[in-house]
């Protein structure tokens, strides 16, 4: 395979993973905020303080635990996948 497109898609997957990365923090952050008030004192809006959404952020595998938890499954999924795409790139490369 040709160098270049290796390259191409890897800087292209690896994008779209932190663009997901990014889109995925962002609505775990609102859907805890809009959450909190109505939640129970154990879940996990409650818990999911602005400390924890940075964390978030620096170990990205917290990203889709944290919306799967807050039931935003199809992001998380979204994640998921775009890590793979990324992961089988680099093993092709």
């Amino acid at each position: 395979m040709n160098p270049r497109a290796v390259g191409i898609f890897l800087f292209v997957a690896l994008m779209a993973f932190v663009v997901v990365h990014g889109i995925v923090v962002v609505r775990v952050a609102r859907v805890a905020k809009r959450q909190r008030p109505t939640s129970p004192p154990t879940s996990l809006a409650v818990k999911l303080d602005p400390f924890r959404v940075f964390l978030a952020v620096l170990l990205p595998p917290l990203a889709p635990y944290y919306a799967w938890e807050l039931g935003e499954g199809p992001f998380a999924v979204a994640w998921l996948l775009a890590l793979a795409v990324y992961a089988v790139g680099v093993a092709l490369a």
